[in-house]
């Protein structure tokens, strides 16, 4: 219960900083509601806090990752986000096991090791992304350089074009001015 109340409390004031963001304000307004934004992150802290780091965990980390980078944050945002978390646990840790220190203390480092986890999955899905960006942009380059290539050649057989038709012309039409200046 003090999981689920820790994670909608987190949550809530991590969504209260997200709105006051140009960028993700702007995004959230664009993408539709807040709403499953909000209760897949209220899922995946509610998982930190209750300490089940399995697949289902990994899995939450990665799908929240990929939308981090369709929305453009950029990393060093998510690392001061990620500071915000561990300072966070600390005082519901602290909230918590205000009678064991040792106990608060434990639970803060498992939550910096979990913190460093998740960044990890955020950069290597940013890294995934712009590879793939990066994929997308080289092969946009071959297709342009490709149709460039092919545009030389329509222009040098065209060239060619003019200059046979404009020899083919000129020799008769010297011919009908000579012939003209005669008259």
């Amino acid at each position: 219960e003090e999981s689920n109340s820790s994670a909608s409390e987190f949550v809530d004031s991590l969504h209260g900083e997200l709105l006051s963001i140009g960028e993700t304000r702007v995004y959230f307004a664009e993408s539709g509601p807040l709403g499953p934004a909000r209760q897949g992150q209220r899922l995946h802290f509610q998982r930190l806090f209750s300490g089940e780091y399995g697949t289902d965990y990994v899995l939450d980390q990665r799908t929240m990752a990929h939308s981090h980078s369709q929305m453009g944050i950029e990393p060093g945002w998510l690392l001061g986000l990620y500071a915000r978390y561990v300072d966070y646990l600390a005082e519901v840790a602290g909230r918590a096991f205000k009678d064991d220190p040792g106990a608060a203390l434990k639970i803060v480092r498992a939550g910096v090791k979990l913190a460093f986890l998740d960044a990890h999955k955020e950069i290597d899905e940013l890294m995934r992304v712009l590879l793939e960006r990066h994929k997308a942009l080289l092969e946009a380059q071959e297709l342009i350089n490709g149709r460039n290539r092919e545009l030389a050649r329509l222009n040098d057989a065209r060239d060619r074009f003019l200059s046979a038709v404009s020899h083919e012309l000129k020799t008769p039409l010297t011919s009908l001015l000579v012939f003209a200046d005669v008259l």
